[in-house]
């Protein structure tokens, strides 16, 4: 995708409320905010009519919560976002791929991974955009072990220098939670970061974020996965009843490698940086779960599906509606693909999306 952009388009209307997982919001260095809240059911939408005080560090937040004027779930910087929910202006966001801190030294060692980091911060900066989204593989070393936590202790310290006008979203891989997820990996994870899948609403725009390794192996964690599975539909069903203009999906692992309906056994990819087969059904979801998911994407008009995971860059049509773009990583390449970011602009008429090497991100973004 480098040097390229990309254009697809998506006609919806207007909402008036944002959504948000139910759950715990867990921030950091969150200053005290005062939100509008709605409690929400699967059933309705109930507005309370008062603000709803949020104190850093306190469950405080409902089950089920929609916030009217701000989305905080998440956000690892220090001032919420007041969102426009119900009128829809061009804005853009930065999304970064696998930052895995440790892969290249196989975990004896991570300061290749910092430098690449804090360039794409560095860079980030300069463009001011009103948030970012790392796509999973925070860190390289499995869960649940000393040099993880290491590996975290550096990686929350680096993403510091990120401004603190700009929010910081992110969400879980396999490496954060492991090739088969359990209950034990997963709770460490979100007593870590936060929610390992959540949504929120940013100008009119719907935002969808799976915790993709419970799709990828439910040997563990059966019932969460069919858990995830409703909680996606209702939050679909509520977003459309909302009318954002676009809806965006998220998670680490692909939808798809080749197809949407593509089988198990597909084949072998070469990693030219690691002069070694992979079997590609390690970087799709299996097909039983992705047809589910991929029928609600078509039902509730779902535009397009970003992901990580691959460590290179590749982007596909998942039908005529709705594309899949796979982004290579801030960290280690599986190709010739250079470290770097996706920058998405979100428009009008379209979305346009472009992977930019380092060297050659912009100073400024005009949307």
């Amino acid at each position: 995708m480098q040097g390229t952009a990309r254009q697809s388009k998506a006609r919806h209307g207007k909402a008036r409320h944002g959504t948000a997982r139910h759950g715990t919001a867990r921030q950091m260095h969150i200053n005290i905010y005062i939100i509008h809240v709605c409690k929400f059911t699967y059933d309705n939408l109930h507005v309370v009519n008062q603000p709803y005080l949020v104190i850093p560090g306190r469950s405080s937040l409902f089950h089920y919560t929609i916030f009217h004027k701000m989305v905080l779930i998440k956000v690892q910087n220090n001032e919420g976002k007041n969102v426009n929910v119900e009128k829809f202006a061009p804005f853009f966001f930065v999304l970064y791929g696998d930052i895995q801190y440790g892969m290249i030294r196989a975990n004896h060692g991570w300061a290749e991974e910092r430098l690449l980091l804090r360039e794409a911060v560095k860079k980030t900066n300069k463009l001011k955009p009103p948030f970012v989204i790392a796509l999973g593989d925070l860190t390289n070393k499995f869960p649940i072990d000393e040099l993880q936590n290491n590996q975290i202790v550096d990686l929350k310290n680096d993403f510091t220098l990120l401004d603190k006008s700009i929010d910081l979203y992110v969400f879980c891989g396999n490496h954060d939670v492991g090739n088969e997820p359990t209950y034990e990996t997963i709770n460490h994870f979100e007593k870590t970061w936060g929610d390992s899948y959540y949504s929120f609403v940013y100008n009119n725009c719907g935002f969808i974020i799976l915790n993709s390794p419970v799709f990828f192996d439910d040997t563990h964690v059966s019932e969460l996965k069919d858990k995830q599975l409703k909680w996606l539909e209702d939050t679909l069903k509520k977003m459309t009843s909302l009318h954002v203009k676009y809806k965006f999906l998220l998670l680490h692992h692909a939808l798809m490698y080749d197809h949407i309906y593509e089988d198990e056994n597909i084949g072998l990819i070469y990693g030219d940086k690691f002069h070694s087969y992979s079997e590609k059904n390690k970087f799709h979801i299996k097909k039983e779960t992705r047809l589910i998911i991929y029928e609600m994407l078509k039902k509730y008009k779902v535009s397009h599906v970003f992901c990580a995971h691959l460590h290179a860059n590749r982007e596909g049509n998942i039908d005529a509606n709705i594309k899949q773009v796979t982004i290579s990583a801030v960290g280690m390449q599986a190709t010739y693909d250079k470290s770097g970011v996706l920058i998405v602009q979100v428009g009008n008429s379209g979305v346009d999306y472009k992977y930019y090497p380092f060297e050659y991100i912009p100073n400024v973004i005009n949307v």
